[in-house]
């Protein structure tokens, strides 16, 4: 339900590693954040598609691109758009509406998205656990060299990635526009 209403995950996941162990762990929340996803899925599917189909279509541009992108490159794009520096909800509920991403995209995409963030919120809390046991335990570089990785991809490369995602859209309308007018 955490995952499902588009809470941060990070503190549940963390726990998850700190509570259960580096396995255990890791396949409950595994499980946990695919069930989630799921569930925005469904309801998005359900209860939302129609609505905001009708609501946005020829409307707005950014949905317009999306939608043509999506249904040329399900996969391709669903992996994109989860990428962008938006909530996980709208991501999950906004590729729900879109009808070329089908559950077996989703999915795929899902789990290409969230699964090393999985290992890595995981990771965090098995290795803050080992720290609360032993305090004399040095820190930990490798954790400490990803999370500043993450950090700086999140602050910097996501954004970046989502905006040259919507301008090569945007030049492939245009292109496409351009050769149906000759």
């Amino acid at each position: 339900l955490w995952a499902a209403c588009g809470l941060t995950t990070l503190p549940v996941e963390s726990s998850a590693g700190m509570d259960f162990g580096w396995s255990k762990g890791l396949l409950l929340n595994a499980m946990g954040k695919l069930s989630g996803s799921l569930l925005a899925y469904g309801v998005g599917r359900l209860f939302l598609e129609e609505y905001v189909v009708s609501t946005l279509e020829g409307k707005n541009e950014v949905f317009g691109l999306v939608e043509t992108a999506v249904a040329k490159k399900p996969y391709r794009t669903s992996v994109l758009v989860r990428f962008f520096p938006f909530p996980e909800l709208v991501k999950n509920l906004g590729l729900s509406i879109l009808p070329p991403v089908q559950l077996g995209v989703f999915l795929a995409a899902t789990i290409t998205h969230t699964l090393p963030f999985t290992l890595l919120w995981t990771w965090l809390g098995c290795d803050t656990f080992s720290h609360m046991r032993d305090a004399s335990l040095a820190p930990n570089k490798a954790l400490a060299a990803v999370l500043v990785a993450v950090t700086a991809f999140g602050v910097f490369g996501s954004p970046a990635l989502a905006a040259l995602f919507v301008r090569s859209m945007k030049l492939e309308h245009d292109k496409a526009t351009a050769t149906r007018k000759k």
